[in-house]
C-alpha cells in the first residue's frame, strides 16, 4: 500500500516537472518582449561604418526584430572633387580633331543643309527659330548680321498711303517744281498758280502704298546708346532703301 503511494508520488511530481519544463521552453520559444538596445560601442562602431552615407543622432525604437534610430538616417550625397570640375571647357570640341580643310568642309556641308552658303567673315545668319532657317528678305535673301553689333530686327509694312510715283510721274513732278521755282521768283503770279494746281494734280494722280518700317533691338550693353541709335538708323534706312527697290520705287529714295 505504501509502496503504490510512493510510486503514484513520484509519478505525479515528475508529470508537473515535465509540465513546468515544457511551459518554460514554450516561453523561451515565442517571447513577445523587446529585446533590449544595442549597446553604446555595438551602436558606436555601427556609426562609425556608415559616417561616410549617413547622418544619425541618439535614440531609436524597435520595430519587430530590428532598430530604427531616430531620426531616420538621411542620405548624403558624395561628389567627388573630379565630377564637380567636369565641364564644358575642358571637354573638347568635335571640330577640334579636324584638319583646317575638314572642317571648312563640314560647316560649308552643314549649312548647305538648309540651303545656304558659309557666311563671309565676320557676318552671321539671323536665325528664325519658328521656321529654323535664317531669317530672309522680302525678296527671299538670307539677312546677314556683323558679328559683335547689336540684333536689329527692321519690319517693313506697306501700310502708308502717300505720293508714290512712277519714275515718269516723278521727271515731271520734278520738272513742274523747278518751273514753280521760277515763276515765284519772277513773280509770275498767274504762272506760279497754274503751276502750283498742276503739281497737286499730280501729288492726288500718284497715290499709292508706301513703306512703314518698325525695329526691334537686341544688344548687350556694351554699345553705347548712341552707338546703338546709330546703328538703328542705318539698319532702317538700309531696309527702306530695300523696300522701295523691290516695288520699283527706287527714284524715291532720299539721296
Amino acid at each position: 500500500m505504501n509502496r503504490t503511494l510512493v510510486i503514484a508520488i513520484s509519478i505525479l511530481l515528475a508529470f508537473c516537472a515535465s509540465i513546468y519544463f515544457w511551459t518554460e521552453w514554450q516561453k523561451k520559444e515565442f517571447d513577445a518582449s523587446l529585446p533590449e538596445p544595442p549597446a553604446v560601442e555595438e551602436q558606436q562602431a555601427a556609426d562609425d561604418v556608415t559616417d561616410d552615407v549617413t547622418d544619425d543622432t541618439a535614440g531609436g525604437h524597435w520595430h519587430g526584430d530590428e532598430w530604427h534610430a531616430e531620426p531616420h538616417p538621411e542620405q548624403v550625397s558624395q561628389v567627388t572633387d573630379e565630377s564637380k570640375t567636369l565641364t564644358a571647357t575642358n571637354t573638347p570640341h568635335p571640330l577640334d580633331y579636324l584638319s583646317g580643310e575638314e572642317r571648312e568642309e563640314w560647316i560649308r556641308q552643314r549649312y548647305a543643309l538648309f540651303g545656304l552658303e558659309p557666311p563671309p567673315k565676320g557676318y552671321e545668319y539671323l536665325w528664325d527659330p519658328e521656321i529654323e532657317n535664317a531669317k530672309r528678305d522680302e525678296s527671299g535673301s538670307p539677312i546677314l548680321h556683323r558679328i559683335g553689333e547689336p540684333i536689329i530686327d527692321v519690319k517693313i509694312e506697306w501700310t502708308r498711303i502717300g505720293f508714290a510715283p512712277t519714275a515718269e510721274q516723278y521727271e515731271q513732278y520734278l520738272l513742274l517744281e523747278a518751273q514753280f521755282a521760277r515763276a515765284e521768283a519772277a513773280g509770275d503770279t498767274t504762272t506760279a498758280r497754274r503751276l502750283a494746281d498742276e503739281l497737286k494734280a499730280l501729288e492726288a494722280e500718284a497715290q499709292g502704298e508706301l513703306p512703314v518700317a518698325y525695329t526691334s533691338s537686341a544688344f548687350d550693353g556694351v554699345v553705347s546708346p548712341e552707338e546703338v541709335q546709330s546703328i538703328n538708323s542705318r539698319y532702317i534706312t538700309e531696309a527702306l532703301e530695300r523696300a522701295y527697290r523691290e516695288r520699283g520705287l527706287e527714284h524715291l529714295i532720299q539721296r
